[in-house]
């Protein structure tokens, strides 16, 4: 069974052109997405005056509901940045995104981006002749107060085109580890959070009541979970562990405390029977904490 690590939702203001298309393919690559299991959604959106965020946010049901997916992450391009902003802050679909990434967003930076309540990576190229690189100081003051990490990259070249800017050195790897840790921080509070309601319930996680029976049982057991459809617990498990063994050394394994189960390598033959135990509560707590210091801190390989 294949599962998707998470949706990328690209949006940007021009209409689609087989240029714009083949650059958002390009970029696809380049930033190591597919590699990731991202699953990857360019709706077809341009700006236009008529276009109000109650159609946007009906374009957005539409392409969660078609992908099967419950948040997201945005990536916005000029125009496509400022609706991710939107999106993130004045929509009903706020709660559903996790994480924003911005290229040369259009300026002024709308008043909500101070409101922003998820990660922002921003790039910019110094030779963006679309959105000036003059425009990014009042970006970095929009999103300076914050409570969530902002990771800033300026790049010297590159221009308006995310595919040519992901060819700067370290910009690629740095989107890719910005990827990882927005879908992990979501994975990790939504676990955390039914653990929580576990807790007040009195109900005992699946993995736990699980008893030992006799060798025929659990083969029996093994042989039809290899082929039963995956519940959404065991997604959780295998897209926590694919995400994770993404992370340096470091962060994998924290300053004080045993390799986690979670950075073995992930096979998903007999998926539904491996991934059943989730993640130690200790380990998603110790995760759910460092990440945002990671991402604010430039993403480094190294414990600093």
């Amino acid at each position: 069974a294949y599962v998707s690590t998470g949706l990328v939702v690209c949006l940007q203001g021009l209409p689609a052109s087989p240029s714009s298309l083949a650059e958002w393919h390009r970029s696809v690559n380049r930033s190591g997405w597919l590699d990731l299991g991202i699953s990857v959604a360019l709706p077809n959106l341009q700006m236009n005056a008529a276009l109000s965020l109650d159609d946007i946010e009906a374009v957005m049901r539409g392409v969660l509901q078609s992908t099967g997916f419950e948040t997201c992450m945005l990536v916005g391009k000029d125009w496509g940045g400022v609706l991710a902003v939107d999106l993130a802050t004045r929509s009903s679909l706020a709660e559903q995104v996790v994480g924003i990434i911005l290229l040369g967003p259009s300026s002024p930076a709308p008043m909500g981006s101070a409101n922003l309540a998820v990660p922002v990576f921003l790039l910019w190229a110094e030779d963006d002749d679309i959105s000036h690189f003059e425009e990014l100081e009042d970006w970095k003051h929009s999103l300076d107060e914050r409570c969530m990490p902002t990771t800033i990259w300026q790049c010297e070249k590159g221009g308006h085109r995310f595919d040519q800017v992901l060819e700067s050195d370290g910009v690629a790897e740095a989107t890719k580890k910005f990827t990882v840790s927005v879908f992990l921080m979501d994975e990790l509070e939504k676990q955390l959070e039914e653990e929580h309601e576990q807790k007040a319930s009195g109900t005992t996680p699946v993995a736990e009541k699980e008893g030992i029976g006799s060798k025929e049982e659990n083969d029996s057991d093994e042989e039809q979970a290899t082929t039963a459809p995956l519940n959404t617990a065991q997604r959780r498990s295998i897209r926590t562990e694919r995400l994770t063994a993404e992370l340096p050394t470091f962060m994998k394994e924290g300053k004080h405390e045993t390799h986690p189960r979670a950075t073995e390598e992930v096979s998903t033959t007999g998926c539904a029977a491996q991934a059943t135990a989730p993640f130690k509560t200790n380990t998603v707590r110790r995760l759910s904490g460092a990440l945002p210091h990671w991402i604010q801190g430039g993403m480094t390989n190294e414990s600093e």
